[in-house]
């Protein structure tokens, strides 16, 4: 009997002891993420000196863990994918968020509905590199009730630090200035603000885009068996360099068009993101910005999300909203034919069937500045009233949108209505002209022999005399004539400035 007791003890203590080594890792794969972004700011050019910011977010009403308390975020060197450095990140508990919401307007009473947001933030050194380096995180595993995509996928995110080569000094990724919306209502337009500010000035391009799992093409990163990505330990799970794999939607759901049906669009100008999806459910998707200089691709940020779509309270009436033509005399109804440089104004209104409502009026295109996309100077909208709201849009228009058919969007909406839907917009064209170049020619006068074209052959210190014409098609322009090469004062050239 005393044998037999040992022998139970002796089988039992192992089976114990395994269970308690592997729970913390059992608990790592418990479903969670609902999305992720990763972003980075200068904050001293002359030491590279970067603040990184990985946004994790997490569904607190069906999510099965907490935050992790750190993050391992990679570095890796763009030219060949190899490992620059790893920094782990602390969570800072009193910096987690609950993502806003508006009840009361748009289903009456609170849903089963939770997304709570944390920044993960650290600061890294990067010396000057070709090529530039890649910050990644990843991890496993998306919440369970995702119903576009298949289950136990993770999710990776990533920004490229341009190398010295393909931008001068210090540069700081675009940021979103909204944070993502917590549910739509089903069967019912949607409009939100997803442009980016650029501190640097850089070019910005909006896109829906496909949203990475938690490995890159290799099968390196966040798994469903291992789904935190580490250095040392037990079980080290390094991520890879990418490129990264999409995630798998199932049938009938893409990237871009993660509802299984109705629309969903991005503004490539200005950000506004516009849907109306036609099914109850939960759906992962992703939209990006781009910031370009000199036509050179510097980096993405992509923002990976999920949002729900549920049934919402019936909304009132539309507002109505219209526009009148400014007094120019090249009008077509809803068309502007104009020149660079040429300014004018028009008039806006939006009204609410419901006379107790009030309506305002808001700008909705890169014309006006959104999005950061657009040459200045913006075109600017005033307002003044309740309900109905007058506005009036003016414009000086750039040089830059010469040849151009540029769009004036204004929106309407009642602010009492759920917020992002019952918006209505007034679109005026723009068509911007093009000047006809002026013409020039020249006639030699004296000095000079064997002169062909625009050769003469000149003895030391013979002189020269020519003229000059220029002509340009509209015979109210002004025409000036200036230097630009050669023995002129302040161009220099051999011999004496003549």
């Amino acid at each position: 009997m005393v044998r037999k007791r040992f022998a139970q003890l002796d089988w039992s203590r192992p089976l114990w002891l395994v269970l308690w080594f592997f729970a913390p890792l059992l608990s790592l794969q418990a479903t969670h993420i609902t999305g992720a972004e990763i972003v980075y700011t200068c904050l001293n050019s002359a030491t590279q000196t970067y603040e990184v910011r990985v946004t994790v977010y997490r569904d607190c009403f069906n999510g099965q863990a907490d935050f992790d308390n750190n993050i391992r975020l990679f570095i890796f060197r763009s030219i060949n994918g190899s490992l620059f450095n790893t920094v782990n990140i602390p969570l800072n508990n009193s910096a987690i968020q609950n993502l806003p919401v508006d009840w009361s307007s748009c289903t009456g009473s609170p849903q089963n509905l939770c997304i709570e947001y944390v920044d993960y933030v650290t600061t890294v050194t990067l010396p000057p590199q070709v090529g530039g380096y890649d910050l990644g995180w990843a991890r496993c595993c998306r919440n369970n009730v995702v119903d576009n995509i298949f289950g136990n996928q993770g999710i990776t995110v990533v920004a490229h630090v341009p190398g010295f080569n393909q931008a001068s000094g210090c540069n700081s990724m675009p940021t979103f200035n909204n944070l993502p919306p917590l549910f739509l209502c089903v069967n019912e337009p949607f409009t939100f603000d997803h442009s980016a500010t650029d501190v640097d000035g850089d070019s910005l391009v909006y896109s829906i885009s496909n949203p990475f799992t938690g490995v890159n093409t290799n099968n390196q990163g966040a798994t469903q068996f291992n789904p935190v990505v580490t250095l040392g330990g037990f079980f080290p799970n390094p991520m890879g360099p990418p490129p990264y794999q999409n995630v798998n939607f199932l049938p009938g759901y893409s990237f871009n068009d993660p509802f299984g049906g109705g629309t969903f669009n991005m503004d490539a100008q200005s950000g506004i993101l516009t849907l109306t999806p036609t099914q109850i459910g939960l759906s992962v998707f992703a939209v990006s910005v781009k910031e370009y200089r000199n036509g050179v691709l510097l980096s993405e940020n992509k923002r990976d999300f999920q949002i729900n779509v549920i049934a919402c309270s019936p909304q009132g009436d539309e507002p109505l909203i219209s526009s009148n033509a400014p007094p120019l005399s090249n009008t077509n109804g809803d068309t502007i034919f104009v020149m660079p440089l040429q300014s004018f104004c028009y008039d806006v209104s939006v009204s609410d069937p419901d006379p107790a409502d009030s309506v305002l009026l808001f700008p909705a295109s890169a014309a006006f500045g959104l999005g950061g996309t657009a040459p200045q100077p913006y075109a600017t909208l005033t307002q003044s009233g309740i309900n109905p709201t007058i506005g009036q849009v003016c414009w000086q228009i750039p040089c830059e949108n010469e040849g151009d058919t540029v769009l004036l969007i204004v929106g309407g909406q009642d602010p009492s209505d759920c917020p992002g839907f019952n918006i209505v917009f007034d679109t005026t064209y723009v068509v911007v002209g093009t000047f006809e170049k002026p013409q020039i020619s020249h006639t030699i006068v004296s000095g000079g022999n064997g002169a062909s074209h625009d050769t003469v052959i000149l003895d030391p210190n013979e002189p020269l005399c020519y003229d000059i014409l220029g002509t340009d098609p509209d015979p109210f322009d002004i025409l000036e004539f200036a230097p630009v090469a050669g023995p002129f004062p302040g161009f220099g050239g051999p011999g004496p400035p003549k």
